[in-house]
């Protein structure tokens, strides 16, 4: 079986109690725009019409039965109001109870993870644990389980960025009309541009922490042999080599962050350009002015569609991360094992060496 079946096995529990309120905050999401479309219409009747009772009929605007029960408009935009903020709060404690369940799974993989690689170490072979240093060790426990670990708290971007995009994409099709096209043409060409960035990413980072290896075993060597280098006086042969791996891995780190860089420029560009094109295509296209009604409501769902498009490449990147960080987890979790009884009667000689002490 694979580290990550087997992680998903340790998790799965408060993943899956965690879907639900995602979901429910994800829904809440678009909330704001349904109701604020027809909260605005109610402005509008207000404003354009002589007589607040028939206000509905001055402007011709045709509010839904189940919003006109109160047979007052003005009744009718408080309990408009009233939902958005029951949407939002119902949004809000949804997502608190899924970070928690998240936030919760990352803490258990990390511990789950640190504690296989410590067990496996003990009962490695003298030929496998040649090839473990001190710092590699140091990398696996510390740097890739809290990797994996905090992959847990956006693994659900997956799912919920494609879905925030969906749905956002659909009702400003029934604001706009063809208009929305354009958005849709821009976010397509936004994919590829990013996913080539994030394989860049990852291969660069990869080699960093190969780098990074490389040094804390030439730390490990120099502050065991510490005695002989004193002696020898290799100091400065030590410290030119330890400085070229530091040099290499910081090289590798800086090209990452120029990427993500990039990346976090084209997040930001995007979801500022894509407003402003898709208003001139509707202009161009419809012919005719947008209504506030529309445009404040094309406008809050542009504002949603900016988080899925700042998290996606957020998450890809983590995931790149996280993939590598169980690879190299693998490696060792895959290598051969003392036999048991050899094991037992180390821990059985280490006890008794111990309490003759």
């Amino acid at each position: 079986a694979s580290l990550f079946a087997a992680c998903w096995y340790a998790v799965r529990g408060l993943f899956l109690s965690a879907l639900p309120f995602k979901l429910i905050n994800d829904g809440s999401q678009f909330v704001g725009p349904t109701v604020l479309k027809q909260l605005l219409s109610v402005v509008e009747a207000k404003a354009a019409a002589s007589d607040a009772g028939n206000m509905a009929v001055a402007v011709g605007i045709q509010l839904p039965d189940w919003l006109m029960f109160l047979h007052d408009p003005l009744q009718n935009g408080y309990v408009l109001a009233g939902l958005l903020f029951l949407g939002t709060a119902t949004g809000l404690l949804a997502d608190n109870q899924h970070f928690q369940r998240v936030m919760r799974a990352g803490f258990r993989l990390k511990a789950v993870l640190a504690s296989e690689v410590y067990r496996k170490v003990l009962v490695l072979p003298p030929s496998e644990r040649a090839h473990l240093t001190s710092g590699k060790l140091f990398n696996l426990v510390s740097s890739d389980a809290q990797t994996v670990g905090d992959f847990c708290q956006s693994a659900f971007g997956f799912l919920s960025a494609p879905l925030r995009i969906g749905v956002t994409m659909v009702l400003l099709y029934k604001q706009l009309g063809p208009a929305a096209m354009v958005a849709i043409f821009c976010i397509a060409a936004a994919v590829p541009i990013n996913s080539k960035l994030v394989k860049m990413a990852a291969a660069r980072l990869q080699a960093a922490l190969r780098q990074a290896d490389t040094r804390a075993k030439l730390e490990a060597e120099l502050v065991a042999g510490m005695e002989v280098v004193k002696a020898s006086a290799w100091e400065t042969p030590f410290y030119k080599r330890i400085t070229t791996a530091r040099v290499t891995e910081l090289a590798g780190l800086y090209s990452v962050t120029l990427i993500q860089a990039v990346m976090g420029i084209l997040v930001n560009a995007i979801p500022t350009v894509i407003p402003v094109v898709t208003f001139l295509a509707y202009l161009l296209i419809m012919k005719r002015p947008l209504s506030p009604a529309q445009a404040f409501t094309a406008l809050s769902l542009f504002n949603i569609l900016r988080f899925p498009l700042f998290q996606l490449p957020q998450i890809v990147t983590q995931a790149t991360q996280a993939r590598v960080a169980l690879n190299r987890i693998t490696d060792l979790l895959a290598a051969s094992e003392l036999p048991a009884a050899t094991t037992a009667a180390a821990t059985i000689a280490a006890t008794a060496a111990a309490a003759t002490n």
